[in-house]
């Protein structure tokens, strides 16, 4: 028999899970996309042929948006972790960083004129 603490947590983390599934959780049928790879081969090949072909097929990769922190499934070709769900959190991203490098910007040239007010001129 279960112990009932037990059974509670497996409860309490089937409620948690429930409540993180995306709501734009959405799949598509899968893009193919076919790349011709020339290589070292295309001076041997006559008539221009690749010397092989790759395709890619696209699949559901679920992520977390760094910018607005949202669980997101979209249908990527194979590739890093995407970091953003969108361009407007990637836009918003950038306009956070740079504002933030500014920010340490004018603190580090502030204190560098206080410390300079307060060493005597030799």
């Amino acid at each position: 028999m279960d112990d009932p603490t037990r059974l509670e947590e497996k409860e309490a983390y089937r409620r948690m899970e429930v409540r993180e599934i995306p709501e734009e959780t959405y799949y598509h049928v899968p893009r193919v996309q076919e790349v011709a790879v020339f290589g070292q081969a295309a001076a041997v090949l006559p008539d221009d042929r690749p010397a092989f072909r790759r395709r890619w097929v696209t699949q559901p990769v679920t992520f977390t948006c760094a910018q607005c922190h949202r669980i997101v499934t979209q249908e990527r070709y194979p590739c890093p972790m995407p970091r953003y769900c969108g361009q407007a959190c990637k836009e918003a991203s950038t306009v956070a960083r740079s504002e933030e490098i500014r920010a340490k910007d004018r603190d580090r040239k502030r204190r560098e004129r206080a410390r300079q007010r307060e060493e005597p001129v030799a």
